[in-house]
């Protein structure tokens, strides 16, 4: 899996009002094909810009990157892509939804709304109070027990449940912050290339231990030699002991094998001409997250188990009937890699950790898409045996979030 980004000469301005000024332009009425509903433009332009405010989307795409800064919020405004936008309309969504029916948590949302990564947490924890009510299943958000606010109970069956959502399992390993260096060295690139040299380029990682220090000598040579059209037409292969980085001529067959062929790089980018946001572009290139992720899903697993323990640990004074622990397995298009690629083997191996347990733990894995290539919300609920009956019980979630992704944010 892979997110592919469109680098734009100019990376400065404010993106918001570029974004409202792209869509307005797709949601026309005398648009010869709307994708996009009018309404819905206004909406989101009108809530995200009054929650986040004007200054907020003034800034440097490029440098937001290098330094690891983006929020995700400046991520969506950026790509002009279907995913990203209804992305940025649920957002609106769940903030007009806190504000009406939940304001403590609108509170929160406003009091921490420059932390990209608390921000998806309590919109999360929106989505389920969501999902549950409109399900019909009774939810009771926020209750207080011994001085300590918890996220919710549930009742199933008549009987009451303490839910809780995980959304802490972002893989932000080392190597997926080389690959954000990368990226901004490449974009930089793009923005600053005068002439398109056309042409195809792969990057590999050769260990799982590099650091951004590995690679500033490499990216120097490789923007070097990126510079000089005549090389890039020849294409060739750069080598040291931390990457590999293969360069093919911009041929036609080149360019068919790079669109049809097997996906296995870090980074690999070609040289375009198009035009997105009436900004000509010149460079289009795609990061790997999904491969160097899925060899790590043992241990993925091994920590939630670990985490499941804790909060059993943490609520034996609760008289609920059971726990149910929600977690949130995103795909955003917001430049951060998500949980699991293979979320199918995942639901397989905590279905058998639980099987294997009496415990009366029910866990959700909420697979949420909003890339490229797919748009989706799917729950797994998983469980022991003997508590069947509850997780039939919670099977309209499923159509809930589904009917919450497909209808209040209309595609």
């Amino acid at each position: 899996m892979w997110k592919t980004i469109y680098v734009m000469k100019s990376t400065r301005g404010n993106w918001m009002v570029r974004w409202k000024r792209h869509y307005d332009d797709l949601s026309s009425p005398y648009a010869i094909r709307r994708y996009y509903d009018r309404a819905v433009v206004e909406t989101t332009y009108n809530i995200i810009m009054a929650f986040w405010g004007n200054d907020f989307f003034e800034f440097d795409f490029l440098e937001k990157m290098r330094t690891n800064e983006l929020h995700f919020v400046q991520a969506l405004v950026f790509r002009p892509s279907v995913s990203a936008f209804y992305r940025l309309a649920e957002v609106s969504f769940l903030l007009d939804y806190a504000d009406r029916f939940n304001k403590e948590q609108y509170r929160l949302l406003t009091a921490n709304k420059h932390d990209s990564e608390k921000v998806k947490d309590i919109l999360c924890e929106v989505l389920l109070q969501y999902a549950f009510r409109e399900a019909g299943i009774p939810y009771e958000a926020n209750p207080m027990r011994g001085g300590q606010v918890l996220e919710g109970y549930c009742t199933l069956n008549g009987e009451r449940f303490l839910v809780e959502s995980k959304n802490k399992y972002s893989m932000k390993s080392d190597d997926f912050q080389v690959i954000c260096y990368v990226t901004a060295r490449l974009m930089e690139f793009g923005r600053d290339m005068q002439t398109p040299n056309l042409g195809v380029g792969y990057i590999y990682f050769k260990h799982d231990n590099i650091t951004e220090k590995d690679t500033h000598k490499m990216m120097a040579q490789l923007i070097e030699y990126l510079g000089d059209s005549s090389k890039v037409h020849l294409g060739g292969v750069f080598e040291d002991e931390h990457l590999r980085v293969v360069m093919k001529a911009g041929t036609a067959e080149n360019y068919y094998e790079y669109h049809v062929g097997k996906k296995d790089a870090d980074v690999d980018f070609f040289f375009k001409n198009t035009y997105e946001l009436n900004e000509k572009q010149n460079l289009i290139f795609n990061m790997h997250v999904g491969h160097r992720n899925s060899a790590r899903k043992k241990d993925l697993v091994d920590r939630l188990m670990r985490t499941l323990k804790k909060a059993r640990d943490q609520h034996k004074s609760d008289t609920s009937r059971g726990r149910i622990f929600c977690i949130f397995n995103e795909f955003l298009n917001d430049f951060q890699p998500p949980l699991l690629v293979d979320s199918e083997e995942f639901v397989k191996d905590v279905s058998q950790y639980l099987a294997s347990k009496t415990t009366d733990d029910i866990v959700i894995l909420i697979d949420r898409r909003f890339n490229l290539s797919e748009t989706f919300i799917k729950p797994h609920i998983m469980g022991h045996d003997h508590l069947l009956p509850y997780k039939r019980a919670l099977w309209p979630i499923d159509y809930s979030i589904r009917r919450y992704l497909y209808g209040k944010v209309p595609f």
